[in-house]
């Protein structure tokens, strides 16, 4: 009786032990989009001409990084993009808008906020900007 009383503990042991084990290695990271997510007051800065303003980032269900950026240009319109799985960094692909289309990217580090973006109004021309900001 001893035995098997001993035989089942030593069974229990190894079966808690392993689903402890099992468990920690279980977690999920989060979705590299995550760290982009919030809003952050920007000073942007497009040949010449500066802007201070709010960009809200939001997530968008196109895809598990994919998230939708709100008030890029100071314009209250929203554009997609995504985070890249290799390099973190955050891509708006060639899109059009309302007045204009865009294109860039950049990165968040520490709840700063740093895009450089190409625009390019209806009318004809480009601006080339770089957005910095921090998370509020």
């Amino acid at each position: 009786m001893k035995l098997l009383s001993n035989r089942i503990l030593k069974a229990g042991s190894a079966l808690i032990l392993f689903l402890l084990l099992w468990g920690v290695g279980c977690k999920e990271d989060p979705p590299l989009r995550d760290k982009y997510l919030g809003s952050f007051k920007v000073h942007e800065y497009c040949d010449g001409d500066e802007a201070d303003y709010t960009i809200t980032i939001i997530p968008s269900g196109a895809s598990e990084n994919a998230v939708n950026v709100t008030n890029i240009w100071n314009t209250g319109q929203t554009v997609s993009g995504e985070v890249v799985t290799s390099t973190g960094n955050l891509v708006i692909k060639y899109q059009s808008c309302d007045g204009f289309k865009i294109s860039g990217g950049g990165w968040v580090a520490e709840n700063q906020l740093n895009f450089n973006v190409t625009i390019f109004p209806d009318g004809g021309g480009y601006f080339d900007c770089t957005i910095t900001g921090n998370r509020i």
